[in-house]
């Protein structure tokens, strides 16, 4: 599954994927486990979701939206926090990541789209995947 937001297939697919266009990449990832599921493929007791740093994000929003398609998931030191990290310039990564996700402090219109998708945000009462390490 390639989600927009990558590299994988040149710049217009990274861009369709980064600031206002984030929940792009969520909702390719989720549409890809559908389909494979949806197709007879595979059944949601045998997906593990898997996401490192900023594809933490991702598997992290994406169970918060459909936790009834992953058996388990499993996120190494994932970009779960967004919004908060975003809104604190004196860390080493924040002013770089405006370039990726946008400026929450100077821009209204970024702060509420991330809020849309930063997973710790986005956390309900609802019955979660289990994890492993």
């Amino acid at each position: 599954c390639h989600v927009r937001g990558g590299s994988e297939k040149g710049q217009n697919w990274h861009f369709e994927g980064k600031l206002l266009n984030k929940s792009n990449s969520i909702n390719d990832y989720l549409s890809c486990i559908y389909h494979l599921v949806q197709s007879g493929y595979t059944h949601p007791n045998y997906i593990a979701g898997y996401g490192a740093s900023a594809g933490g994000m991702l598997v992290a929003q994406s169970a918060n939206i459909a936790p009834e398609l992953f058996r388990a998931i499993c996120l190494s030191h994932p970009f779960v926090d967004i919004l908060s990290t975003l809104l604190d310039k004196d860390l080493p990564l924040t002013i770089p990541d405006y370039e990726e996700f946008g400026n929450p402090l100077e821009n209204k219109e970024d702060y509420f789209n991330i809020l849309s998708y930063s997973p710790y945000e986005n956390i309900s009462n609802q019955e979660y995947p289990g994890n492993f390490f």
